[in-house]
């Protein structure tokens, strides 16, 4: 059959063969029968049908599984744990419950003996210590009462203080001084180095200032070499 054109009245053109026998055929239907479907989705493919893509949905299946194993297993390990970790605290509650009565009963047992023997027998056998205050006890009393005594000549000190006022700590009164003597040496080691007769005016006015620091900070070791040191309280 020879190929023919039919022609709609919008003007679209569609190819058709006429078969020998007088029936026609489209272009589509002659592309069918040239390449056939390879399979059912190519069909439907053709046909303007998605098919339904199993493989997709088979690999979605296969990992929420894992997931969920891998849930599992995290769950059954925190569990696994939690019990181990109960278990160790029994264990170690019974031990501390043991010690705790065996301690209990050689007291008992130690004080059950000495209840049984003659007061004559008991003195006898106390250590030369008893009844005197242990060692660390002792030293732990006098610096206890060393902190107290000093305390209060600290509060003593400060409710002397002039108003506006507040006294100096020892700590800090001994830092001031080591920071004078630092200046201090920097100072006359600058003043050393300038000479003997000043033939400039320069020269002159920068011993001068030095001489004047010193005497400064000299009036400030003076008034911090004093036992009780009051500054003005900050603002």
């Amino acid at each position: 059959g020879a190929p023919a054109h039919a022609s709609s009245g919008g003007g679209v053109h569609t190819s058709v063969r006429v078969h020998k026998d007088g029936s026609a055929i489209n272009s589509s239907q002659m592309e069918a029968a040239l390449n056939p479907a390879r399979n059912d989705r190519d069909a439907m493919r053709r046909a303007g049908l998605h098919p339904h893509n199993h493989h997709r949905d088979n690999v979605s299946k296969i990992r929420e599984k894992q997931q969920e194993v891998a849930a599992k297993k995290a769950f059954e390990s925190q569990a696994a744990q939690r019990t181990d970790d109960q278990r160790r605290r029994a264990r170690e509650l019974a031990a501390a419950t043991a010690q705790r009565a065996s301690t209990a009963g050689a007291v008992a047992s130690d004080a059950s003996r000495a209840a049984k023997q003659p007061a004559s027998q008991q003195t006898v056998g106390r250590h030369e210590s008893y009844g005197k205050v242990p060692t660390y006890l002792a030293e732990r009393n006098r610096a206890k009462e060393a902190e107290e005594t000093l305390a209060r000549e600290e509060a003593a000190k400060r409710a002397s203080c002039p108003p506006g006022t507040r006294l100096v700590t020892e700590d800090e009164r001994t830092a001031v001084l080591a920071t004078i003597a630092a200046r201090e040496a920097e100072l006359r080691k600058e003043l050393n180095a300038l000479p003997f007769v000043t033939k400039t005016l320069s020269t002159a006015n920068r011993k001068k200032a030095l001489e004047d620091r010193l005497e400064e900070i000299e009036g400030a070791r003076a008034q911090y070499s004093k036992p009780r040191v009051y500054v003005a309280l900050d603002v």
